[in-house]
C-alpha cells in the first residue's frame, strides 16, 4: 500500500451531454497503519469524506472515521451534513456511532453498541449481545436524547438452532411478550416449514410444504392458522403458473399465470372470480430490456382496455406515454404494434437527465397543448411554469424533504398560495397570501 495515498482526493465530474459541468463529487481517502507485530505494519485504506456539489452549490458532506486499537477496529463514526440553509432552516448534521468488539478465536468483528442521531434530541442507543457462535441474541434500544418524554427500553431477543437459523424472535419490551418462531425443513435445514406468531395466549401457526424440483426451496402447499390450504404450481423454470385454495365447495383455482417467450416477452395473469362473472385477465408486454411496453386487461361487458404505450429513448428515459384506450380482444394473447400513441404525453430532459419539459395531450376545444417547463434554479430550488400562466416554486433540502411550495396564478388574477415546512418531517404550516401577484 502506497502510504502517499493518505489524504488523497478523487474528483468525479458530472458532465452533461452538452459537455458542460453540472456538479462534482469529491472523495477524500486516508490510510490507517496497523501494527500487527514489531516491525510489521499493514495499511487500511478508508474513505474519510465525500462532498457533493450541484450547480456550483455544496449539497451534502459525508464523513467517516474509524478508531483502531492494535489490529482491531473499535469504533466507527459517520455523519451526513445537509448544507441547505436559509433564514428558517439551518445546516443540519446527523451522526451515527458504532462500537465494535473482535472475537480473538474466530476473528469476527461485531457491533456491540450503536448510537443513531447522536447528540440530537432524537438520539437512540442500542446495545447488542451475542452468543459464543457470534449470533445476535439480544438488542436493547433506548432513548438517550434530551428534550423528549422518556420511554421504556425496546428489547428484542433471538434464539438459533445448531445450523445458525433463527428460531425465535421475542419482543420482551412489555407483558405479555410477543414474537415469532420458526421451524426449518429436515432435508437442508434452511427453508421455513412452520412459522408461528404468538403473544400472550394467542398463537397463530402457518405451515409450508417445500418443493425441491424446478422451483427449488419455495412452498408448494401452505396451511394458514385456520387450517385452510393454498397450493402453488410452477413450470420448469421455477415460475409460478397456478394457485388454488380450499373453499367450502372444494379446492378451486384462484389464479393462473402463463409466459410467452416470443418477442416481445409477455406474461399473462388470470384471476378467477369464482362466480358467474368473467375472470379478470391481464397481459403485460416488455421489451428486450425488461421495460413495460403496454398492458392489456379485461374490462366491463367483455371488452378489453390497453394502457398507454411507453416509448423510451436510446438512454432508457421515457419520452412518450400514450393514453389508455379500448383494445381488441385479440391483443390479450398477441402483440399488436401501435405505430402511434393515443394522445401521448411527451417528456424532454436536460443534459444530465432531469425532466425539463412535459407536453400534455391536446385537450378538446383547445388549439395548443399545455406545456410544463421545469427550471432548475439551484441545487435546491425548481420552478414549474405552465403555458397557461400558472407556476409553482418548490424548495427541497439535499435529503429531498420539501421545505417550501409556492403556487402562483397568472399576474393579477388571484392570490399566491405558500406552503412552508418549518421543521422537516415534524411540523408544517400553510399560509395563504391575499396579495395578488
Amino acid at each position: 500500500m502506497n502510504r502517499a495515498l493518505s489524504g488523497a482526493e478523487k474528483e468525479t465530474r458530472i458532465v452533461g451531454n452538452d459537455n458542460n459541468d453540472y456538479g462534482t463529487i469529491q472523495t477524500t481517502h486516508d490510510v490507517k497503519p496497523i501494527v500487527s507485530a514489531p516491525g510489521v505494519t499493514s495499511y487500511l485504506p478508508v474513505t474519510t469524506k465525500i462532498e457533493k456539489y450541484l450547480s456550483g452549490q455544496r449539497t451534502t458532506t459525508q464523513t467517516s472515521d474509524v478508531v483502531i486499537n492494535g489490529t482491531k477496529i473499535s469504533r466507527k463514526t459517520e455523519s451526513t451534513t445537509d448544507h441547505f440553509s436559509d433564514t428558517v432552516h439551518g445546516v443540519t448534521t446527523t451522526t451515527s456511532i458504532t462500537d465494535f468488539e473482535t472475537d480473538d478465536t474466530t476473528n469476527q468483528r461485531r457491533a456491540t453498541r450503536s448510537v443513531g442521531l447522536s447528540g440530537s434530541s432524537h438520539e437512540i442507543t442500542s446495545l447488542l449481545s451475542y452468543d459464543t457462535r457470534g449470533n445476535l441474541i439480544k438488542r436493547a434500544s433506548s432513548y438517550t436524547g434530551s428534550g423528549l418524554s422518556p420511554v421504556g427500553t425496546h428489547t428484542t431477543e433471538y434464539e438459533y438452532d445448531n445450523h445458525g437459523n433463527q428460531t425465535t424472535e421475542r419482543d420482551t419490551s412489555s407483558s405479555p411478550a410477543r414474537g415469532n418462531s420458526y421451524v426449518y425443513d429436515n432435508e437442508l435445514q434452511q427453508f421455513v416449514t412452520q412459522e408461528t406468531k404468538w403473544g400472550g395466549s394467542i398463537t397463530l401457526t402457518t405451515t409450508h410444504q417445500i418443493g425441491y424440483g424446478s422451483a427449488f426451496g419455495v412452498p408448494t402447499t401452505t396451511t394458514d392458522p385456520n387450517g385452510n390450504k393454498s397450493y402453488f404450481e410452477y413450470d420448469n423454470f421455477g415460475r409460478l403458473t397456478k394457485t388454488s385454495s380450499d373453499t367450502d365447495v372444494g379446492t378451486l383455482t384462484t389464479a393462473s399465470y402463463s409466459y410467452d417467450s416470443s418477442f416481445p416477452l409477455s406474461a399473462k395473469t388470470t384471476f378467477v372470480t369464482g362466480t358467474g362473472d368473467p375472470d379478470f385477465v391481464s397481459r403485460t408486454y416488455t421489451d428486450g430490456m425488461g421495460r413495460n411496453v403496454y398492458t392489456v386487461k379485461s374490462a366491463s361487458n367483455g371488452n378489453f382496455a390497453i394502457t398507454g404505450r411507453l416509448v423510451y429513448d436510446g438512454t432508457g428515459k421515457l419520452v412518450r406515454k400514450g393514453q389508455s384506450s379500448w383494445a381488441s380482444s385479440g391483443e390479450i394473447d398477441r402483440f399488436v404494434l401501435h405505430l402511434e400513441e393515443r394522445n401521448p404525453t411527451s417528456f424532454e430532459y436536460d443534459p444530465i437527465g432531469r425532466i425539463k419539459k412535459t407536453i400534455l395531450p391536446l385537450a378538446q376545444g383547445e388549439t395548443s397543448p399545455v406545456v410544463v417547463t421545469t427550471a432548475y434554479n439551484s441545487a435546491f430550488e425548481t420552478t414549474e411554469t405552465h403555458s397557461t400562466g400558472t407556476s409553482k416554486r418548490t424548495v427541497k433540502n439535499a435529503s429531498g424533504e420539501v421545505l417550501y411550495v409556492e403556487d402562483f396564478l397568472p399576474t393579477g388574477q388571484g392570490p399566491r398560495s405558500d406552503f412552508v415546512t418549518t421543521s422537516p418531517g415534524t411540523e408544517r404550516r400553510r399560509a395563504i397570501s391575499t396579495t395578488a401577484v
